[in-house]
């Protein structure tokens, strides 16, 4: 008998091997699920050791019982919600015998929220009251005193704090520094990196260490910060000059993750850097104090910004505070202080900061306008400050929409070339249209001003290239089918036709004064309506659709290959017409529009050809020679299609947008050759895994499909690619690494296309049989058929066979395969994030989508990293709900998939993905909703047989998708309304969260799914 897995989990955290002892823990709890809550402190202080602020939450949720203060400081502490701990740690103070630890923690958080004066004043009055606390408390003195640049009582306070604290390092650096001892500074720097190197230089041996020893990289930052700067502006001797200085700061602060618990760090030292430099140089009276002095208000508006962007008001707050000698040096400190009352909720004192603000520091701000009389700087002030006052008074429905109007126009007077600025002009217009009704004569002029505040923001910037671009098709596209018949008056009709014939004017514009990749990002859409029924439209589509096919041909032709062999016939001739337009702007594009067809009438035969039954690998040159002919010399260059090659990078700054970047990688790969091995896979439709020999020499795997529509899958991982974007630039979503896994889908024609190989991948049914035989007892089908209830037998019935059949014959494994899969403990614990984060994204944004059919091989996990990849897309817009057995849940989320995620199950890690997600899909719903809207042009929902005679009609609107595409939104808002479920009032995020893990995880749902789902797997 071997040690008792929580003596070796105990054993592990106190050498510190804190993931081998959560492995260890976890293992416990598994064979002894009694001992559940007798663990939760072990499994608590592992979280926090691991600085994994989720998995405390989920120890938390996981408790039966009230949880103690301390629980609540664990809890508190490790989501930086200092001002709860403050209470929690007066109650501690109160505690005969845990009166430091509650003084410690106070000073500690006054600390943490900027509040540097009473952490002092408070660790004094301790000390002064028990001086046998003066070491205890040293750190927390040292680091006060040098915060509040009290430099003469810096010395005195070392006497009694260790110097191996980093606090106290720091302010015995900076008084070296001060007495110019050049040779202590040095050593005294030495000394703080060993400290920071030892857990280093431990942590290179762990795999993915990285995020959990970053303090110490951003401590080692703060060194070099020192080791720069503090001897240029204390030891040059006469005027130093700080500009340069300053310059490799601000370059240096990008390379910090944008988070307050890493960014706060760096800014609180080098205010106390800059506070030591202005006070000597102000006593020898000189000017470049003044600049230093501003450089500190700089650094507390950055602590307010960030503590803002983070939610921590109350720290935000506390920044501002400090700027008030330098109001009027600082003018974009109002902008700020409105911003935090925003976000407080007081709308009305946010915009009367911003109106104050601006008759106080631009009182006369026309007329230096029109003089040029404003600085480049106080100009972008002066427009933040506008554009904010327009949005915040029409988000607050405070003035007359005549007023906010004004507002947008004269922001635009103020920075013409500033992209937000049209953006949110754009925006306003484009609401002010959503409410006029489709009849109004300015409807159609709103539209047009619509297009052209679109228009404009592209021209100078694509950070909403994602919105703008598929919004501003949209209108003009949705304008131009507009039908000038017997419906309308003739008055209408002209203004209709006015109204696109300025539209088709502005695009034609754009497609001149826009680098090409803006349009290169919504191609798909403009694809889709490439039957326009306005000839003046159409001419418009055909040219843009030429012009990026002339520019971008490698990544173009894949997507418009479908189209070229669609079956309608109206598609496949205004492709030939966009073909010859890309071949007169290009004559050398004849061969390569040929070969590429030619290769894709190839890649169909060979997905189509049948094989024997049997027979899992043939050889492609005796089996399909004619693609290997094909592709030999003289063939044209055609781009292997990988998703880091087919995906459109942007421009990061406005600087760096305009006609001479490039959104694709200069060395792109090719298709040289076809290996001779052809892998049949033993699905279905037997598709065929295919090599391709790249230009660079290696190989690439595609999977050939056939008899299956990729179209959806395309488009959806083109939505799900987008909603990528939106979470590496949320901060909660970026630290957390939440994503989704994306690949690349061709589509060749209606019903067949190629798929990338994503290599490491098994089908969750096929990992959960393989461990259900290994452990004996599983049904078989046979048992399973007999077994499984009846579409009409009472929910009573299902549930009995469910919960006392089904269940206790298919025990809870996938948990047990990641521990088998990823032995090591570090690979085993960030693989277990991985698969929680993936699962949790994508649950989400199958729910929004409509998703369904998520049986176990439609789910497939990554044996190399744990993620959780989705395929097969085609059953979308609640699609299952129709099913002969109705799909009950929102998503997949059986007692298999629970046990994966730990002892706490849905709680901590898995929750707080969903939360963060949704949240995400909400800010960004404008965005969605732009690239999702455009489906209504595209076969996404099945065609009934009245559309299907109509096909050689020319575009075709599909009311179905129209209708889909409202549910959509209406679950962004948060109604989680079902065919099944009506349940039409709207939930907060959390609320909703938790109202679709309790769907999904519903026994009563479960029992109620077709057997073949596997609700019991």
């Amino acid at each position: 008998m071997g040690v008792p897995f929580d003596v070796v989990a105990e054993a592990c955290r106190q050498c510190g091997a804190q993931k081998r002892a959560l492995q260890s823990i976890e293992v416990h709890i598994k064979r002894q699920p009694h001992q559940m809550n007798a663990c939760l402190p072990l499994l608590q202080d592992l979280y926090v050791s691991l600085l994994e602020p989720d998995g405390v939450a989920g120890v938390s949720a996981a408790r039966q019982q009230p949880p103690t203060v301390a629980d609540q400081l664990v809890l508190y502490r490790s989501r930086g919600q200092l001002h709860h701990a403050l209470s929690c740690y007066e109650h501690v103070c109160n505690t005969p015998g845990s009166e430091l630890t509650g003084y410690k923690g106070l000073v500690t958080c006054y600390l943490n929220l900027d509040q540097p004066n009473t952490a002092l004043s408070l660790a004094r009055d301790v000390i002064g009251r028990n001086g046998a606390w003066e070491e205890e408390l040293g750190e927390q003195l040292v680091e006060a005193t040098w915060r509040l640049g009290r430099w003469e009582d810096l010395e005195s306070a070392l006497e009694s704090a260790p110097l191996d604290s980093w606090g106290a390092g720091v302010g015995c650096t900076l008084l070296h520094a001060d007495r110019r001892q050049a040779a202590e500074f040095e050593r005294m720097l030495s000394f703080c990196r060993e400290q920071e190197m030892a857990p280093l230089c431990a942590a290179a041996l762990e795999k993915d260490s990285y995020a959990r020893e970053y303090d110490h990289l951003v401590r080692l930052h703060i060194l070099s910060d020192m080791e720069r700067s503090l001897p240029a502006l204390l030891w040059t001797e006469g005027e130093p000059d700080p500009t340069e200085e300053l310059a490799v700061w601000q370059s240096r602060l990008e390379t910090v993750q944008s988070a307050v618990r890493t960014l706060e760090p760096v800014l609180t030292a080098r205010r106390a850097v800059l506070t030591l430099a202005r006070d000597r140089l102000r006593a020898r009276g000189s000017p470049a104090a003044q600049v230093l002095d501003l450089q500190i208000g700089r650094c507390w508006l950055r602590s307010a910004r960030v503590s803002r962007q983070a939610g921590q008001l109350q720290r935000a707050s506390n920044c501002l505070l400090q700027l008030e000698r330098l109001e009027r040096c600082l003018p974009e400190a109002f902008v700020e202080r409105a911003s935090l009352l925003w976000r407080r909720g007081e709308g009305d004192g946010a915009i009367r900061e911003l109106r104050q603000g601006i008759e106080s520091h631009f009182p006369d701000w026309t007329t230096k306008i029109k003089g040029g009389g404003l600085a480049e700087s106080e100009r972008q002030i002066l427009a933040e400050a506008k554009l904010l006052l327009a949005r915040y008074c029409e988000e607050s429905a405070n003035m007359d929409s005549n007023v906010i109007n004004q507002h947008f126009v004269e922001t635009t007077e103020i920075r013409k070339d500033w992209e937000d600025v049209h953006f949110y002009t754009a925006k306003y217009l484009d609401r002010l249209l959503a409410a006029r009704l489709a009849g109004e004569r300015d409807s159609n002029q709103l539209g047009a001003r619509v297009v052209h505040a679109l228009g404009k923001s592209l021209q100078y910037g694509c950070q909403h290239v994602y919105e703008s671009m598929p919004r501003l098709l949209s209108i003009w596209l949705d304008y131009g089918a507009q039908e000038s018949g017997s419906k309308q008056r003739p008055a209408d009709a002209a203004l209709v036709a006015k109204s696109v014939e300025l539209m088709c004017r502005r695009v034609g514009q754009l497609l001149e004064a826009l680098p090409l990749y803006c349009f290169l990002t919504s191609l798909p859409q403009i694809i889709s309506r490439i039957c326009h029924g306005r000839p003046q439209v159409y001419a418009q589509i055909r040219d843009i659709l030429a012009a990026l096919l002339a520019t971008y041909p490698k990544q173009c032709m894949w997507y418009m290959l479908a189209v070229s062999r669609s079956s309608y016939p109206m598609r496949v001739e205004r492709c030939q017409d966009v073909f010859s337009r890309a071949k007169a702007k290009k004559p050398s594009l004849g061969q390569f529009i040929s070969d590429a067809t030619k290769l894709a009438d190839k890649l169909i035969d060979l997905s189509n050809k049948p094989v024997e039954k049997k027979t899992s690998k043939v050889s492609l040159a005796s089996f399909f020679p004619s693609i290997r002919r094909l592709v030999s010399a003289g063939f044209s260059q055609i781009l292997v299609p990988l998703q880091q090659q087919m995906t459109v990078t942007l421009p990061e700054t406005a600087a760096q947008h305009g006609f001479g970047f490039r959104p694709f990688p200069e060395e792109q790969v090719c298709i040289a050759s076809f290996e001779d091995e052809l892998e049949v896979m033993p699905s279905l439709v037997r598709p065929k895994k295919i090599t391709i020999r790249g230009t660079d020499g290696k190989k690439y795997t595609m999977m050939a499909k056939p008899k299956d529509d990729l179209r959806k899958d395309s488009r959806l991982m083109e939505f799900n690619t987008l909603v990528n974007r939106h979470l590496t630039r949320h901060g909660e979503a970026r630290e957390r690494s939440l994503r989704i896994r994306t690949y690349t889908v061709i589509p060749l024609n209606d019903e067949c296309g190629l798929l990338q190989w994503v290599p490491n991948l098994s089908g969750m049914r096929q990992v959960l049989l393989s461990q259900y035989r290994q452990r004996g007892g599983m049904m078989t089908n046979a048992e399973l058929k007999q077994t499984a209830a009846q579409l009409d037998d009472s929910l009573e019935r299902k549930r009995a066979i469910f919960t006392e059949k089904l269940l206790p014959r298919h025990p809870a494994v996938l948990g047990g395969w990641l521990r088998a899969t990823f032995p090591d403990p570090q690979a085993w614990y960030a693989a277990r994030l991985n698969y929680a984060r993936t699962a949790a994204v994508m649950s989400m944004i199958g729910y929004i989508l409509g998703l369904g059919d998520r049986h176990g091989e439609n789910i497939l996990l990554d044996s190399s990293s744990g993620d959780c990849v989705h395929v097969d897309f085609n059953c979308l817009f609640n699609k299952g709900e129709l099913f002969d057995w109705p799909e009950r849940v929102p998503f997949r989320l059986t007692h298999n998939m629970v046990d994966a995620l730990g002892p706490t199950g849905v709680e901590g890690v898995y929750r707080t993905a969903c939360e963060v997600t949704m949240s995400v899909m909400r800010q960004q719903q404008d965005a969605l909703m732009c690239v999702l809207r455009p489906f209504v042009h595209d076969p996404l929902v099945e065609w009934s047989k009245q559309e299907r005679k109509t096909r050689d009609v020319g575009e075709i609107v599909n009311e179905k998708a129209q209708a889909h595409v409202g549910d959509i939104e209406q679950r962004l808002r948060g109604q989680v309304r079902s065919k099944l479920k009506p349940v039409p009032i709207p939930l907060s995020v959390a609320g909703q969260v938790n109202y679709l893990i309790e769907e999904a995880t519903s026994v009563d749902n479960l029992c109620q799914m077709y057997i073949g789902w596997a609700a019991h797997f």
